[in-house]
């Protein structure tokens, strides 16, 4: 994480900004598909003609699974979640962050943090957290395109909960919040593409609970765009506090 493009990508991860390797070198030879013994943590698409094009089908076709922070107070919806690493992200600090591949073809941070009273709503913490968001991109000269906003229904509890006097504020019933857009950031030596979308949910008192999710696209746009839609389709309305919590969690970064 030490390069300066690694620099920025961590730095630009508060908008979902995912800055790996240049595109444009022509990708190595090797089949269509990998080989299921090429593909690791460090290269989702294994020996693939087109790494990215095999680590994007991935993340749009493979199972949903869980990831916890370091805290072990959230649930992490994450498609191919063995091939995700958790990082910290230096500079940032965030609840929780994981990149998928060396080259960070895919990134997804959590950030939770203290407001003041009244500025807690989840519509209220997205529009914070894009604010800065956006600061941050531009101190990295990342172009960022039209924000697109839009809500999303969480699934029903199960009925233990929904039987329960006062639901955890994960279940909160309430639309959650989300914005989509897509970045450029290009130097002379490289030139990368991205989507990202973020969504906010409702927490404790007090506190903003912001997820965001960002895909590379290389020349693999509607591959990517579809990634991104299946996370706010399916994994974004699942994230959560987990079962049990009886209290807003300390507040905590790393």
């Amino acid at each position: 994480m030490g390069s300066p493009l690694g620099r920025v990508a961590l730095g630009a991860c508060l908008l979902g900004a995912v800055l790996a390797s240049g595109c444009s070198m022509k990708p190595p030879e090797g089949p269509v598909v990998p080989t299921p013994t090429s593909v690791t943590r460090d290269n989702p698409g294994g020996d693939a003609r087109d790494p990215l094009y095999a680590a994007l089908v991935r993340l749009r076709d493979e199972r949903w699974s869980r990831r916890s922070d370091r805290f072990r107070t959230l649930d992490v919806p994450l498609a191919d979640a063995a091939r995700w690493l958790r990082v910290r992200f230096w500079g940032y600090p965030t609840r929780v962050g994981f990149r998928y591949g060396k080259d960070h073809l895919a990134v997804t941070v959590v950030a939770y943090d203290e407001v003041d009273a009244g500025q807690d709503t989840p519509q209220l913490c997205l529009e914070r957290f894009v604010d800065k968001a956006m600061r941050v991109a531009k101190t990295f000269d990342v172009n960022v395109g039209e924000l697109r906003y839009a809500a999303i229904e969480r699934p029903k509890p199960p009925a233990s909960l929904r039987r329960a006097p006062i639901l955890p504020p994960f279940w909160d019933p309430s639309p959650i919040p989300v914005v989509s857009t897509d970045g450029h950031f290009g130097t002379l030596l490289d030139d990368t593409n991205y989507l990202t979308a973020i969504a906010s949910y409702p927490s404790w008192p007090g506190t903003c609970l912001v997820h965001a999710f960002a895909v590379e696209t290389g020349e693999h746009l509607e591959l990517a765009r579809q990634v991104v839609d299946r996370w706010v389709r399916e994994g974004a309305p699942t994230f959560a506090w987990r079962r049990g919590l009886k209290a807003a969690p300390a507040h905590e970064n790393r």
